[in-house]
């Protein structure tokens, strides 16, 4: 065991750490990558039956240590108490693994080189999940998890059975309400709660870490090939080699990332592990205070027992047990959706009874700010959302089935939390930067344009805009006027925005092409590309959004007409379009070509 105050890379160096770091992914950070070599000039056959190949020594691996492991804690007693114990502090020293300045900048001299590698850090996530097969389906011992774990105290953890250290310092769903507030605690916590905690803070550090590095590496890759290919297309074959080997480094790099994460068996077993994570958030959060706040401490505050669903939970008091539970269990799921949706995983595809717990939870959570209150994530279970949209394929038809939004139980509900979302991340105190709003905003209109091909969704618009007409005089506005409102007002920021970048890169060409710029120092010369390249992005982004909003506002149109014809509305969207007219056809639009 390394010392209590010891860097994670410590614990990867270790015995058991060295073993846990065999993978094809490089055992420290300085390299070197022994896979996918030469990947420009190598087929896809051979890059398949490779990846092939390795993930079956991968699930081995996995498998021997799994059972390694567990034969520690079998024994019982300090052998397992020590096992545990050697799993928590590691975790607590690779931390910083997991914070924003270091996933962003990856490697180098930012101190990741103090932390654990990719290659440990993935495979004690995976070990960890063998471990969990009992909270899964069939046997789904997650319903035996105490929610509570996490509110532990320091000096009171080795009494309870608790060898997670810092959890109390967590970032809840629910933060408390002053510093006198007290949380629930058990008088003791089992293996299974001890189980699924560790795994998803392994994963966290693990899985959530290298998903946002490759889809990072995933923008780099494309950026240098881009370049390669362009320089091809002027040179022919006389690319520079510094070039090529950049981007042959670059893509082997990516294929070895991409490999771990996409081994099948363990696949299978996280999507599997969110479901049972799912189930167990919807038990907990859709069950009224007073079943779970009032049980004795003794025996736990965990669900026990799988009870029905019933939504909205209007009416229905929340638990304390969200002001212990960790944010990062549900970022892990959506985070997995993400990237499942980006390769159409086959797990995710299949699995109905899985799409169909993971729903519910997301329905339950986006709209309810008393359950979750940080409108970030809120806004993050939105996109968690979106990943479950059927892909429309080439082929014709969807690649990915559409259940969920035509069969799933609560799916009328999908629109009046979609507003929730779409409003609260713009109310005073749950205010978010204004560019990350638009981010936010982007994958809601996707499902809202999706679920307006669907008869009954359109319904749900029909008699959210009759409720509002109704409730229009109304102190607290409705939430359909509400959201029509913003609507309008990103509509006119979005053109705003756009034409005004558009009128600087007409500037800045003109003085490109009338050779202003060739007088000026490089520095100056290179900053001034950089700059035109900048707002060619940025008019992009605001042309897609406000493309994006105007649609939903024509589809809105389209049906609820009612109220967009009220006398307290009809003069905004006169305006608007009078303010659009104006600026696209009027005296001025020669400044925009």
């Amino acid at each position: 065991m390394p010392p209590p105050d010891a860097d994670g890379i410590k614990y990867s160096d270790s015995l058991l750490g060295q073993l846990l770091s065999l993978s094809i992914m490089p055992r420290n950070h300085n390299g070197p990558y022994e896979y996918y070599e030469n990947p420009l000039t190598t087929n896809r056959s051979a890059v398949d039956s490779l990846s092939s190949n390795l993930w079956n020594y991968t699930k081995l691996h996995l498998s021997r240590m799994h059972a390694f492991i567990k034969s520690f804690l079998v024994l019982g007693g300090d052998v397992r108490s020590k096992m545990l114990d050697w799993i928590g502090r590691c975790l607590h020293a690779n931390v910083p693994r997991g914070q924003i300045w270091n996933t962003h900048h990856g490697m180098g001299m930012f101190g990741n080189q103090t932390t654990s590698p990719d290659s440990f850090s993935i495979n004690l996530a995976g070990v960890l999940l063998h471990l969990c097969q009992p909270l899964l389906k069939p046997q789904l011992k997650v319903l035996m998890v105490d929610p509570t774990y996490s509110s532990v105290k320091a000096e009171d953890k080795e009494a309870k059975g608790v060898h997670m250290l810092d959890a109390e310092k967590e970032t809840c769903l629910v933060p408390l309400e002053d510093d006198k507030e007290q949380r629930l605690v058990a008088d003791k916590y089992n293996f299974v709660t001890e189980c699924f905690f560790m795994t998803h803070k392994a994963i966290d550090l693990g899985y959530r870490v290298c998903i946002e590095k490759f889809f990072r590496m995933n923008r780099e890759l494309h950026r240098l090939q881009t370049m390669y290919y362009e320089m091809m297309a002027q040179n022919g074959a006389d690319v520079p080699n510094d070039l090529v080997q950049m981007v042959s480094s670059h893509m082997q790099q990516f294929l070895c990332l991409q490999n771990v994460l996409l081994e099948p068996e363990t696949d299978e077993l996280l999507l599997q592990f969110y479901e049972a994570s799912a189930i167990w958030l919807a038990q907990l959060s859709a069950r009224d205070a007073s079943q779970i706040d009032t049980l004795d401490p003794a025996k736990g505050f965990s669900p026990q027992t799988q009870q029905p669903v019933n939504m909205p939970l209007t009416g229905v008091a929340v638990s304390r047990v969200l002001k212990c539970i960790p944010e990062y269990i549900v970022e892990n799921i959506v985070g997995y959706l993400q990237f499942s949706r980006h390769f159409d995983s086959r797990s995710l595809r299949v699995d109905v009874d899985a799409q169909t717990a993971i729903f519910t939870m997301l329905l339950i959570f986006m709209g309810s700010s008393e359950r979750i209150r940080n409108p970030h994530l809120r806004a993050r279970l939105a996109e968690g959302l979106e990943s479950l949209l059927p892909k429309y394929s080439e082929t014709g038809g969807f690649s990915f089935n559409a259940t969920m939004f035509e069969n799933h139980p609560h799916r009328l509900e999908i629109i009046p939390n979609l507003l929730r979302v779409f409003v609260s991340i713009e109310m005073t105190g749950q205010s978010v930067q204004f560019e990350q709003k638009f981010n936010y905003r982007r994958p809601m209109y996707a499902i809202m344009d999706y679920l307006w091909k669907i008869q009954a969704q359109k319904e749900c618009f029909r008699a959210l805009e009759r409720e509002a007409i109704e409730n229009i005089e109304a102190e607290d506005p409705p939430i359909f006027l509400r959201f029509i409102n913003l609507l309008i007002n990103d509509a006119i920021f979005l053109l705003d925005e756009s034409l005004s970048n558009l009128q600087q890169i007409r500037q800045m060409q003109s003085a490109q092409d009338n050779g202003e710029w060739e007088s000026l120092a490089q520095t100056e010369r290179q900053q001034n590309v950089a700059n035109l390249r900048n707002l060619g992005m940025l008019a992009r982004f605001d042309n897609i959004l406000g493309r994006d909003t105007i649609n939903i506002l024509q589809l809105l149109t389209s049906e609820t007409k009612s109220i967009f014809c009220h006398s307290s509305m009809v003069d905004r969207v006169a305006a608007m379009l009078n303010y659009f007219l104006l600026n696209l056809t009027g005296p001025k639009k020669g400044n925009f070509k």
